[in-house]
């Protein structure tokens, strides 16, 4: 939970950071082509990253809170669960199909999560050694 919690944070941080930077990059280049202002307050764009990254990257920790009993299994399924979902409301911006999106995001979670998990198993092989 440690580290979970303070992973979030981090990343979190960062998430809201590289896309505050990331907008303000763009806004200045578009400027120096004497274009017109796209977004104003790339700091709401940053903080709206920042929130919606510790809310939805808090579901795999809850089980954990709460549960004695399989929080593994339980986070796993909120956690593929929470992707899907995530990802099908995305088409209601982009009016693509919601089940699309959905197993689109639900599919590169998962290619995460396995990286995320290798990572962990190679740290745990090297220590071993």
């Amino acid at each position: 939970l440690v580290v979970g919690a303070a992973n979030l944070a981090a990343d979190g941080v960062s998430m809201g950071v590289g896309n505050f930077l990331a907008i303000r990059a763009d806004e200045r280049a578009r400027e120096a082509e004497g274009l017109p202002e796209l977004e104003r307050h790339p700091w709401k764009h940053g903080l709206a990253t920042l929130v919606a990254f510790v809310v939805a990257g808090a579901v795999p920790l809850i089980p954990y809170l709460f549960l004695r009993q399989s929080p593994l299994a339980i986070s796993t399924i909120m956690t593929f669960t929470t992707l899907f979902v995530l990802g099908s409301l995305r088409a209601l911006v982009t009016r693509d199909r919601w089940w699309q999106t959905g197993l689109e995001t639900f599919a590169l979670g998962t290619f995460v999560a396995g990286a995320a998990y290798a990572a962990g198993r190679l740290v745990v092989l090297a220590v071993r050694l």
